[in-house]
């Protein structure tokens, strides 16, 4: 009876190439590593140096006296303090708090003002 030989297995990489991928790659992930490490502990070069708040200071100052005092807008509005508007709104109550309000609240159209006895 004649021997039944194996065939021959014909690989894409010999072993040579796999173990050689197999070191590179473990080198290429320890270079990784080591310079995410040095990226995380490198500390900015710069200084701390105090920052001019005069401007910011201003526009506080500017913007608590707007909301304080009365006055009249380039659109011909006039805007109130915010406590008057705060206590108007407690005594009118809101009929449409996400909308634009289409007439006063406080003035009754001609429809609801109460017949004058004559």
């Amino acid at each position: 009876m004649a021997e039944r030989t194996q065939p021959t297995r014909q690989y894409i990489f010999t072993e040579e190439q796999t173990r050689f991928m197999f070191i590179g790659t473990g080198v290429l992930m320890l270079s990784t590593i080591v310079g995410i490490l040095l990226l995380a502990y490198s500390r900015p070069q710069g200084r701390f140096s105090l920052v001019d708040r005069s401007q910011y200071l201003e526009t506080v100052q500017s913007a608590s006296e707007q909301i304080g005092t009365y006055r009249q807008n380039a659109d011909g509005t006039v805007s109130i303090p915010v406590e008057q508007a705060m206590e108007l709104l407690l005594e009118r109550g809101v009929s449409n708090a996400f909308g634009v309000a289409t007439s006063s609240p406080t003035t009754p159209t001609p429809e609801e003002a109460p017949a004058e006895a004559e």
